[in-house]
């Protein structure tokens, strides 16, 4: 008679064999993973801060709609061709009790657009843009003929971590706003 062994285990080979190609493997699909969450969270980011700069945008232009006097706070270089602004006053009635200030400010090498309802106190990151280049951010009163605008440049400090460098706006961001039917006062 002939005995039959039994052949229903792993041998060591196979089980070795199984463990390096998990070894492999498993480094792969982790740093994949890794990269991809580095990207979704990267492109949230972006997009938070593009929500950020329309929101901003909505309460400034809603701010030009509503305000009866314009009023430029004068802080540039008088040489500079473009007479740049760090601050506009928004009035919405005439004796100057309801107002609104935005301002371009410098806090720790890093540029920020801010809103003051007292013209003393600036709100927090509620209702502010951070992360501003300083230098090519500011506000702009352009008058040629019948057209009057207020001009606001803002351009987003460049991020220069490796995972986000691909995602900066190199261009500084124009938004224009009619002026045309406001009283303007500039201030030096």
């Amino acid at each position: 008679m002939i005995r039959k062994l039994n052949h229903k285990g792993v041998s060591l080979i196979e089980l070795l064999i199984t463990v390096a190609i998990i070894g492999v493997v498993s480094p792969l699909i982790f740093s994949i993973f890794i990269s991809g969450m580095h990207y979704y969270f990267g492109g949230t980011n972006y997009l938070d801060q593009q929500y950020k700069r329309q929101d901003v945008l909505r309460l400034i232009r809603r701010d030009v709609e509503s305000a009866r006097i314009i009023t430029f706070i004068g802080e540039g270089e008088p040489d500079d061709p473009v007479v740049k602004y760090r601050s506009v006053k928004f009035s919405f009635n005439n004796d100057d009790t309801d107002y609104r200030i935005w301002r371009i400010s410098e806090n720790d090498g890093e540029g920020s657009l801010e809103l003051s309802t007292d013209g003393i106190n600036f709100t927090g990151r509620e209702s502010s843009i951070v992360g501003l280049d300083f230098e090519h951010s500011y506000f702009a009163y352009y008058i040629d003929g019948s057209i009057e605008q207020l001009i606001l440049n803002i351009l987003p400090k460049e991020n220069a971590s490796l995972l986000n460098k691909g995602r900066n706006v190199h261009d500084v961001i124009t938004t224009e706003f009619s002026v045309r039917y406001k009283d303007v006062v500039i201030l030096e």
